[in-house]
């Protein structure tokens, strides 16, 4: 299909003037971001899939049981090649607490013989009832003109259940015949059977048409968003709704919305049901288009399966200033999706997210800051106990205020002469940001920063030599940051989870992300926040999961590629309550050298964040600092400059001249601060000032 067209249409293009806010670094000459991720879509969505000469594999997978014993990371499958695992927002890892089960669904690899009509798009899944001890494998789909691809899914258990022979594996994606897509798969099979033959239970295989007569469900394209299970006995999976899949232009491919499937058991058998979603987004006067991120759809459900968001990244026409770009359109259901309310959109106006708006250029002839939520990096949204949204996401500055072209963003040249998305200072690097529902509004935290990004795709792009994934047809795998969340069923923790490479052993310091390692943040969920309060604590400690000797394996260290966390985790205390453990199903998925087109291994851990109790955590808005956290004055000053916070906690303050170097830093624990400047020369300087992971900072004039 081309839907790299409609995203080339509609989607980000760089441009090399300066920016209006001073304290952003200067921009790059002009870069075609759009091209660019046209090529990486182009590639996630490429139907015919050659080989390379086969190589020695050290694949695990086979029809039997595997056992093994529990280590750090361990190999304990494979599939035919990289491309099922390349959209970071499918859902193939669940664990599933009520049967302490972990599943993981992918494509065969190339030693699984399926019984009958096996080919390289039949789906299997692995099994574990021990949190990956040891595992079970079990074919779920094998057709011999319908392939599977982009597999996704997890464990249908019906309420109450606690035998894990009486649960369902479940799972959905999109079908090929080899030649264009030609619709949808979804398949089901009883856990008590582990064997390389499909259920032939009815409806337990079923391929849905993109070309009519459509199922009952309605018209769905790429069901890989999202899988969802729910304590009532539902899942759920989400795609798109387009008129032509394999359209090659915007008129014919189409986009309209996005269509949430409903799975449940009735007299023994599986059913699906559909529900639409239609946003009313802008169409692009010279595109014909509806300004949409991709077409990709995204979806969250609280534990009950009561309380359910489908959100995009698009562009609302009625919105002005900060508010119209490529922001989050979500819309919720409190009724199980019987009914759906577009929300009140994230108001960039509002004083408390000026720590987003802070960290971002102007466009280039007004002095708004609007921002673009960088999904090349990843995004992903969770449910907390509050039944409240968390909506996190990188963020890069619009470089152009008109409506039609509010998909071109800035770029900047580093010290190293290559050329990013962000400037990678301080106050302006790749920072993760938690956008969270509350009852009047959206608050936002700061959750960390990166020291790297994703790297070119496509040749000619930023960052393309440095990318270590061999060529395909003109264009790697995207390196990008994956950003994925996990959470307890309860909701009452969430675990922030990305990847970013260690610049002190990148290929001479750049900011690429060529040797991508996973870290991790844990939150623990409050009280409901109102506007302005938080609601959450961020534990301070950053895990770093695969970093080199730590234990771990090899292929995993520094080579965190293609990774998944399940949406769902576990949280015990220890015994001195002391402490807490968050244990989450990871995976990691790459080859030997690094192969799109070759068998690609996978590997999994139970990794365990000790967070201990004592150690300090936000309590109060050290992770919601912003422009309203400390008052500067006078501003131009002289020789003293007077700071006043808005909190007490211990800070550190630092100023900074134009090209980003400390020329003065200060530790303090007072609101009320007079800070000496006499000695410096006069010009523009930054005031940063740093407490817990966050910082922000305000523009000083020294005359």
């Amino acid at each position: 299909m081309k839907k790299q067209l409609l995203i080339a249409s509609a989607l980000l293009t760089t441009c090399g003037v300066f920016a209006q806010q001073p304290r952003v670094p200067e921009h790059a000459t002009i870069v075609d971001l759009a091209s660019r991720l046209a090529k990486r879509y182009e590639m996630i969505e490429r139907v015919e899939e050659k080989t390379r000469p086969s190589r020695s594999q050290n694949g695990t997978q086979s029809t039997a049981q595997q056992k093994s014993a529990a280590t750090t990371w361990q190999a304990f499958s494979a599939s035919m090649n990289a491309y099922g695992m390349l959209v970071s927002h499918s859902k193939p890892l669940q664990y599933n607490k009520d049967l302490n089960a972990v599943t993981f669904i992918h494509r065969k690899s190339p030693s699984y013989q399926v019984s009958a009509n096996g080919n390289s798009g039949s789906i299997v899944s692995m099994v574990s009832s021990n949190f990956g001890q040891t595992w079970d494998s079990t074919c779920i789909w094998a057709s011999g003109t319908n392939l599977g691809r982009y597999p996704q899914g997890g464990i249908y258990n019906p309420p109450g259940n606690t035998s894990i022979a009486n649960a369902y594996i479940v799972g959905t994606g999109p079908v090929t015949g080899g030649s264009g897509w030609l619709g949808s798969w979804a398949a089901s099979k009883q856990l008590g059977t582990y064997n390389n033959t499909p259920s032939a239970a009815p409806n337990a295989q079923q391929f849905w048409p993109s070309t009519p007569p459509y199922p009952a469900s309605g018209k769905v394209d790429f069901p890989r968003y999202d899988f969802t299970s729910t304590s009532d006995g539902l899942v759920r999976s989400i795609g798109t709704i387009v008129n032509d899949v394999n359209g090659t232009t915007n008129a014919t491919y189409a986009w309209r919305g996005a269509r949430v499937m409903k799975g449940t058991f009735t007299s023994g058998v599986f059913n699906w049901s559909g529900d639409s979603i239609i946003p009313a987004l802008y169409v692009n006067a010279n595109t014909g288009a509806k300004m949409v991120y991709g077409g990709y759809p995204h979806m969250a459900w609280n534990e009950a399966g009561t309380v359910g968001y489908v959100w995009f990244i698009g562009v609302i026409n009625s919105t002005v200033a900060a508010n119209r770009g490529y922001q989050p359109v979500i819309y919720k259901t409190t009724n199980g999706g019987q009914s759906w309310s577009l929300m009140p959109r994230i108001d960039f106006a509002a004083p408390n997210m000026s720590v987003v708006i802070d960290g971002i250029a102007a466009t280039n002839n007004t002095t708004i800051a609007i921002p673009f939520f960088n999904h090349g990096e990843g995004c992903d949204a969770i449910v907390d106990k509050n039944d409240k949204l968390h909506l996190v996401s990188t963020i890069v500055g619009t470089a152009r205020a008109h409506v039609d072209s509010v998909g071109y963003t800035w770029n900047y040249n580093n010290f190293d002469n290559e050329s990013y998305s962000f400037p990678h200072q301080p106050g302006a690097r790749p920072y993760i940001y938690d956008f969270t529902e509350t009852a009047s509004g959206w608050n936002v935290m700061v959750v960390d920063s990166m020291s790297s990004e994703s790297p070119g795709n496509a040749t000619g792009d930023n960052g393309y030599a440095d990318n270590p994934w061999l060529d395909n047809a003109g264009s790697k795998i995207s390196v990008d940051a994956r950003i994925q969340l996990s959470r307890t069923t309860n909701g009452s923790h969430i675990v922030y989870t990305w990847t970013e490479s260690d610049t002190n052993f990148t290929n001479q310091g750049r900011k690429w992300n060529h040797i991508p390692d996973i870290k991790a943040r844990v939150l623990e969920v409050g009280a409901p926040a109102t506007s302005y309060q938080p609601a959450a604590r961020v534990h301070t400690l950053e895990v770093n999961i695969t970093k080199p000797n730590s234990g771990g394996h090899p292929r995993v260290q520094s080579a965190a590629f293609l990774n998944y966390v399940s949406p769902k985790c576990a949280v015990t205390t220890n015994s001195a309550a002391s402490s807490y453990t968050v244990r989450v199903p990871m995976t990691v998925s790459n080859s030997v050298p690094l192969d799109e087109l070759s068998p690609n291994q996978h590997f999994y851990s139970t990794v365990e964040l000790i967070m201990p109790v004592s150690a300090p955590v936000n309590t109060t808005s050290i992770q919601y600092l912003n422009t309203e956290s400390f008052e500067l004055y006078p501003n131009p000053a002289q020789n003293t400059v007077y700071v006043t916070l808005n909190t007490d906690a211990p800070a550190q303050i630092s100023v900074l001249n134009v090209i980003g170097q400390e020329v003065r830093s200060y530790n303090v624990s007072d609101k009320n601060l007079a800070l000496d400047i006499q000695g410096l020369q006069q010009g523009i300087y930054m005031i940063q000032v740093t407490q817990g992971t966050s910082t922000i900072s305000k523009k000083l004039i020294i005359d």
